[in-house]
């Protein structure tokens, strides 16, 4: 935080939105941090090997995989002892009460192309992947928290407890489909399909010795999985002959998005309590527990109109 900040946080046991008195609230004090040293910048560790071969004049097979490995990382964190906050590499001094960052990606992408058709092109892939650690990035996606290096991931040694498992942007199969088909009267058509499988749902309580900040109640990314997804979009389009014998080439374009979309759930409310009682018990069970907070978006059309010259 900057010098003389002041960072506020409030708690309820009612929704403040329709009363805002009553709540119970701590506050920290800002100031520039002295230096660390020997910090080390996020940085990673990535290994590719891959293998490509044509098939005829148009086609193309390939193979690729990929390891990607967290090295270090920047977080802040307090030393339950002491009460005082550190930023620094986790695993390291001054945070060296904490485990180290793990986030790993394997990944194997297989693919196959044709491409220089008169009419027909298209581009297909699968890959299947594991992403695993403890660590779900700049951005928590599951915490949630958005403040990038001094989120609440390793506020407390506390929250890490459980916390090695599948991280929240871990999805084991992808398929990608493109295709496009040139009709010879001005009129084409491309279609981009996705499917994915869902990402994984952990369950959250509240921190003991932090009330307000979650913490894992079992092992990451084992409380099930969010819904598979599958993504159907099109364009058409039509060159329009110009009637008046000039260099303008006007062209209509629709576009259509998420076609026959269900809706489906794309995240869910991961914390299970809102409290904790002085015997580390967890209390106040979340009504909203696993209720969805963000859905895929519906079916959506657009229609326009190019002209180059």
């Amino acid at each position: 935080m900057l010098k003389d900040s002041l960072f506020q946080l409030f708690g309820y046991d009612h929704d403040p939105r329709t009363d805002p008195s009553g709540g119970v609230g701590t506050e920290t004090g800002g100031q520039i941090q002295p230096e660390v040293k020997g910090l080390s910048g996020q940085n990673y560790d990535e290994f590719t090997l891959g293998y490509e071969r044509l098939v005829g004049e148009k086609y193309k097979f390939s193979v690729l995989g990929i390891f990607r490995n967290l090295r270090d990382g920047v977080e802040d964190g307090i030393k339950s002892a002491e009460g005082t906050a550190y930023y620094g590499n986790p695993g390291r001094p001054p945070l060296e009460n904490f485990p180290k960052m793990k986030r790993e990606y394997f990944g194997l992408e297989l693919s196959f192309t044709k491409s220089g058709g008169k009419y027909f092109d298209f581009s297909t892939s699968y890959t299947l992947s594991r992403s695993y650690g403890n660590y779900s990035g700049l951005f928590a996606q599951d915490f949630p928290d958005p403040r990038p290096n001094v989120s609440g991931q390793f506020d407390t040694p506390e929250l890490k407890v459980h916390g090695i498992g599948l991280l929240p942007n871990d999805r084991p199969h992808v398929f990608k489909f493109f295709g496009s088909y040139r009709f010879g009267f001005g009129l084409s058509i491309g279609a981009f399909f996705m499917w994915q499988s869902g990402t994984p749902v952990s369950e959250w309580g509240m921190s003991t010795l932090y009330p307000g900040w979650g913490k894992l109640l079992k092992q990451r990314g084992t409380a099930g999985r969010t819904p598979s997804i599958a993504d159907l979009n099109l364009r058409v389009t039509y060159r329009i002959r110009s009637v008046f014998r000039t260099r303008l080439t006007p062209r209509l374009i629709l576009d259509l998005f998420h076609i026959g979309s269900l809706r489906k759930p794309v995240n869910f409310n991961q914390g299970h309590y809102l409290g904790v009682d002085e015997n580390g018990n967890q209390t106040d069970p979340n009504p909203l527990y696993m209720r969805a907070t963000s859905y895929f978006p519906p079916m959506s059309a657009r229609l326009g109109l190019e002209i180059n010259f």
